[in-house]
Formats: C-alpha cells, structure tokens, sequence
C-alpha cells in the first residue's frame, strides 16, 4: 500500500490543463467593457444568480467586492473553459435548484444572504447535492487575481520558463528575470525594483545556478558556494495498516474528512530515542474499494460481485520523518545535456543518512502498536521503499543563516549578496522538521513581504 494511492480521487473539481491560458486572456482583457467579457456558457438568467451569489460571497469591504473585480464574468470563462462537462452540469443543476420557481430572485437581500449561507454550511457538510457551490466558492476566490492586475503592477505570463536573474553591474543590483516563452522560444525580460523567487525549491535553484555573471560566476548570490547543497525530503513511506469489522452500513461522501494528524512524540522533553529528531504520522481512513482484489484471493462471479461492494473500514498510518541537513546532498547543472530551451538538464544527488534510516523500524511497529489499541480484525506493515524525492518536500538548497559565509539568505529570506531579491519557497528551509511545510512557506512569505515593503519604504531597497 503507498501514500498516494490512498490520497487518488480526494480531489473536487479539477481544472484542465488550459487554466493558466484562460486565466491569461481573462486579465489581459479585464480592463475592457464588461459585456466583452461573456464567454457565454450561462445562460442570462444564469449569470444573474451569479452576480448575486458572487456579491454574497465577495461583498465590498474595505476592498473591492465580487463584482467590481468582475469575477462573475471570470466564472463564465473558467467553467466554460476549464471544467469537465459533468461539473459544468453540477453548477447549472445547483443553480437552478436554488432559483427554483424564482424561489431565490424573489427573496430580500437579507433571506438571500441566508439562503447562501446555508448552502455553504450544506456543502462543507458533507451535502453532495451542494458540491457544486464549494466549486463555484473556490473558482470566485481565484477570481480575484483580476484586482490585483487592474493595479496595472500585475503581469500574467503564463507558457514561460525562467532563464535567469538578471544582474546590473552599473547598478550593483539585480534588475529582473529574463524568460523564456516556451511555444515561440523567444526570450522576454520583466524588471523591477524587488525580485521574489520562488519557482519552487529545486526549480529556484536552478535558476540561481544559470544566473551567472562576472559578479557571481558560479551562480546568482552563491558567494558562500552552498547553493544547490543541502537538499532534504522528508522521510516517509514506512507506517501500518489494518481494517476494522465496524459500521458496515455506514459510508462516506461529499467533502468528507480524511486525514488525522499523529504530532511527533519522540525526543520531546529528553532524548528517549536512538536517533535525532523524529517522525510524525498522517492517518487516513476509508472503506476498501475493488483494488482489493488484488491482494485477496478468490475468482469467479460471487467474487467478482464481492469487490463491487464497499469494503472493511480500512487506517492506514503513514509516518513522516525529519531529514537531517548533509551537505553532501545537492542538485548542480548538467554540463552536456540540455532541455528543449536550451538550459542545462538539473541532476540530483541525495541519499537518506544513518539517522533517518533509523527511523524506519520504529515508525512502522509504533504504528502496529497504535492500529492493534483498536481491535482490528488484522493489522500489517507498511513497507514502502522511502526514497527521496518521493515526498515531494523538497527543501535547503539556498539556505537562510546568519553567516553569509555559509548560507544564502538571512533571517527576512533576503539573498545576502543581492538584498533586492528574496527566496521563499523550499529552497530557503535550512531543517525541515517533520511537518507538511507549505503552511510555513506562506507565513514566510507573508513575513518577507511586509519586511521588503518597509525596506522600499525607508530607502534600503532601491
């Protein structure tokens, strides 16, 4: 059993591959008249229930609402565009549910205000018949970016790889990004007076390492050589499994819950393990499904028949390990081997320490533990290979510190030899602890962002 089978299928409505283009022609032309706007998927009536949901959902405030942003018309594109038929079919079906007989368009702003706010309890409910309005919630959220380019400071390019940071030896500064439009293959470049990188952890140090100049010839702000060493991954993969002869009748649907969280419970308070740090564990729950069969014996029709029904309830306890900072792990710029753009291919090198695979037998007999407290009809291990890069929590490779000797950038994410650009994503963690990071990324950017605004402000970025 592996970690992303068990996570297959959790997802709502997914958006086809031609979101970032749809998304691109919609800001591009947001700023023209709105009736130039309707892609036409909503019928009138239609759109007009969704102007009034979307005022509902995105009021104006202290900022512009819904409406002002045109994210109505941003919802016609998108669903027209980008959903599957069967979602463009849920949203129609929930609309017409919600005006039956003019039942919401005769109602007062303050019943239709009630109204959607019970459809939105319904939905994070577990209510499938109100799937379709967590859908259109999301989509009007993400149709707020339009506010953003009405600013005039925002430009969408999607279709573009990054070549490099672009250094200004007259002005001792890095000056922007030159990319590269991957259908055309022409080159671009943007400018601006404060450069946020963060394409993700090894793709940012990719670009660092191809940003080379007489200023850092090998490779943008690495004056201290680190950049590309330390790369981490969590450790994961080993855990337990067992199922449960309990509420047969019982089954899930809609925005279910899925996972729960074990928080690491070793090396707390004193050092009470034989390693360092620890592991934590992400549990899902569910009721065995035809996949079954493959690991159960039996053939013929009544057991064909059986894997058409629900299964036992099934936990499956994954566990999470801290990966230790090794200098030796890095990724580096392929010398020969190119891409279709003519940048070098980026290889890795990383191999778990002594100190992570230590941590594997007890993260799966922990988990046998727990899962047998429980009364299971039967319990097994988890024994997936862990291998790096399998969590996909790339980390370390231009590290924050306070030496610039040994690392990238300092305390606020700012590079230390270009203080004008700043690095947020993976790249930038110099431990990973044992926790899912994206939460953490956010709260880095948020803090970074404020930190480079004051730094505008006062004079120190220019």
């Amino acid at each position: 059993m592996k970690r992303r089978d068990v996570l297959k299928g959790m997802g709502a409505i997914a958006l086809y591959s031609s979101f970032p283009g749809v998304l691109a022609e919609f800001v591009s032309s947001c700023k023209s008249k709105a009736q130039t706007l309707r892609a036409g998927f909503f019928a009138d009536d239609e759109f007009a229930l969704i102007e009034e949901i979307t005022d509902i959902i995105l009021p104006k405030t202290s900022t512009p609402g819904g409406l002002e942003t045109q994210v109505p018309y941003f919802l016609d594109l998108v669903v027209k565009n980008c959903l599957a038929p069967a979602d463009q079919q849920s949203i129609q079906k929930g609309l017409k549910q919600l005006n039956a007989d003019g039942k919401f368009s005769s109602l007062s702003k303050k019943e239709k205000i009630t109204l959607v706010d019970k459809t939105d309890a319904a939905a994070f409910n577990n209510d499938a018949d109100k799937a379709w309005f967590m859908a259109l919630k999301r989509l009007a959220l993400i149709g707020h970016l339009p506010a953003a380019y009405a600013t005039g400071n925002l430009t969408l390019r999607p279709f573009s790889t990054v070549e490099s940071v672009i250094w200004d030896s007259k002005k001792n500064k890095a000056t922007g990004v030159r990319i590269i439009d991957t259908e055309t293959m022409k080159t671009y470049e943007y400018f601006a007076p404060v450069i946020f990188l963060n394409a993700s952890a090894l793709a940012t140090t990719k670009i660092l390492l191809q940003s080379t100049s007489d200023r850092f010839p090998e490779g943008f702000a690495n004056d201290s050589g680190v950049v590309g060493h330390y790369l981490m991954d969590h450790y994961s993969g080993p855990g337990a499994a067992a199922q449960f002869d309990i509420l047969k009748d019982q089954y899930y649907f809609g925005q279910r819950s899925t996972s729960v969280y074990v928080p690491r419970f070793q090396n707390l308070q004193k050092k009470d393990r034989p390693f360092n740090r620890g592991y934590a564990y992400e549990v899902y729950v569910s009721r065995a499904e035809w996949t079954r069969g493959y690991h159960a014996p039996g053939t013929g029709e009544e057991w064909k028949d059986s894997l058409s029904a629900p299964g036992p309830w099934q936990a499956s306890m994954f566990a999470f390990g801290e990966c230790l900072p090794n200098y030796k792990n890095r990724v580096y710029l392929d010398k020969e081997k190119k891409d279709k753009w003519g940048l070098p291919v980026l290889n890795v090198e990383m191999e778990y320490g002594d100190n992570e695979k230590s941590m594997r037998a007890p993260m799966i007999s922990d988990a046998m533990e727990m899962l047998q407290s429980g009364g299971p009809v039967g319990v097994s291990e988890i024994t997936d290979a862990s291998v790096p890069g399998m969590t996909i929590h790339e980390m370390g490779t231009a590290r924050m510190g306070s030496d610039p000797k040994t690392s990238v950038l300092n305390r606020f994410n700012q590079c230390h030899s270009a203080p004008n650009v700043f690095i947020t994503d993976g790249a930038c963690m110099d431990s990973t602890a044992c926790q899912n990071p994206s939460l953490t990324y956010m709260a880095l950017t948020a803090r970074a962002c404020d930190y480079a605004v004051n730094e505008l402000k006062k004079g120190n970025i220019k």
